[in-house]
């Protein structure tokens, strides 16, 4: 928690530091504040629940220094009812960096905590990120600290670490404006001091040709000597609203465990699963149709599969009334299901609408002597005005594997306010 606050303070500080001989231009983010009620049982007690939830995304662009901004986001958590006695408060920085775009945005320095998307280098960490982006050419290099639950509640400083874990990377590029993207990336991390991943990978985004479309990736396990993740996804635009898409990943499931994990002596390296479908969507006016079929095939285990349809219908002033419908069923697993979906949003005026979602499951075994489940999530939401929206939900489950249905409450508030504000030098 320490830890959290610390960055927070450090990057609201270098901000300072930065906009200091000219006031910031413009503020934007969003605020949302959520209040949830339901009863629960913990240790064999039954109690009430009233857990207040905020969420905020702050941006500070045009910082007093061409190219600068800052930019952070993060949730906290306060149990208004006293039970139990745990402590049930809880706070969380997703990420908190500055970021300094120069010479035409073709460099680029990000520093804070941040999410690294770098091919095969992927998820939050503390650290800097730099970045050269030419026309057809570009390079990106990382070096951090990985954010885990473990570093999240460590007490030391921003950019400091003990424990020995580190997080290093980067991704070369080349594109064609007519051709599409090509990217080599290498990935390498430490816990506890010792070698934890070594990973080189290959992504591409072909889009040659408006009516086909081809990405994916490959990554290759240095030390393991095997690829661990291989994903195809060709995408086929044929007009009139028809689109069709195949997908091909084939994935080794305890890659992404850590090799120093006690978790991974009892892992299987071997539990390769292939997931191969596709997708067939098809638009006609106001109608949404939706056809979809996969197969999950593992090497350790027994095959799986599961097909779907959907149709969506959107009326009204500007089609913001929404009806649709799911159904799908899932063959091969122990206990085989099929599941109902049912979604509508409508409009009684302007600014007030009703929402409710449906979600059901039947199985073809009973369990606990109950053959279904389900999830009905009802709500009202007013638009207090162009940037300010307050949302009321009720929700009822009953699941065979709980002992008694469950009814929740929630109040939402969400405030937006992306260039509101405005300061003067």
């Amino acid at each position: 928690m320490r830890r959290n606050i610390l960055i927070f303070l450090v990057s609201l500080g270098l901000v300072g530091l930065a906009v200091a001989p000219a006031m910031a231009q413009k503020l934007s983010g969003q605020s949302t504040t959520i209040l949830r009620a339901f009863e629960q049982t913990i240790y064999d007690e039954e109690g009430t629940f009233v857990p207040l939830y905020e969420y905020f995304t702050v941006n500070v662009t045009d910082a007093g220094l061409n190219g600068l901004s800052f930019h952070t986001s993060g949730w906290g958590r306060v149990n208004l009812y006293d039970f139990p006695e745990d402590d049930l408060d809880k706070e969380n920085l997703t990420y908190g960096y500055l970021d300094l775009w120069r010479l035409g945005n073709t460099v680029n320095l990000r520093a804070g905590r941040q999410f690294i998307y770098m091919g095969v280098v992927s998820g939050h960490a503390d650290g800097v990120l730099v970045q050269l982006r030419e026309k057809h050419f570009g390079i990106g290099v990382f070096g951090g600290i990985p954010v885990s639950e473990e570093t999240k509640l460590s007490e030391s400083m921003f950019l400091e670490d003990e424990s020995g874990d580190r997080l290093q990377g980067g991704r070369l590029y080349l594109s064609c404006p007519k051709i599409g993207e090509v990217g080599l990336s290498v990935g390498y991390s430490e816990e506890d001091n010792n070698t934890d991943q070594r990973n080189l990978g290959v992504d591409w985004a072909l889009t040659r040709y408006s009516l086909m479309s081809v990405i994916g990736h490959l990554n290759y396990d240095l030390i393991t000597e095997e690829i661990y993740d291989l994903a195809i996804l060709p995408v086929l635009r044929l007009g009139g609203g028809l689109k069709f898409t195949y997908n091909y990943n084939r994935t080794i499931p305890t890659a992404a465990l850590s090799k120093n994990s006690i978790f991974s002596v009892f892992a299987s390296p071997d539990d390769k699963v292939t997931d191969m479908g596709y997708t067939l969507d098809m638009r006609i006016g106001m109608i949404k149709f939706t056809f979809d079929r996969h197969s999950y095939n593992y090497e350790e285990g027994d095959d799986t599969s599961k097909w779907g349809i959907g149709l969506a219908v959107s009326f009204g002033e500007d089609r913001r009334n929404v009806g649709a419908f799911g159904y799908h069923k899932c063959n091969g697993v122990e206990n085989e299901y099929s599941e109902y979906r049912v979604y509508a949003r409508y409009h009684v005026i302007e600014d007030l609408f009703v929402d409710v979602d449906y979600l059901g499951y039947s199985y073809d075994e009973d369990i606990n002597g109950e053959g279904s489940s389900l999830n009905l999530v009802g709500d009202v939401g007013y638009e207090l005005a162009d940037n300010v929206e307050v949302l009321g939900a009720v929700e009822y489950s009953d699941n065979p594997l709980a002992e008694d249905s469950e009814v929740r409450g929630l109040v939402k508030v969400a405030w937006n306010f992306r260039e509101s504000f405005s300061f003067d030098k």
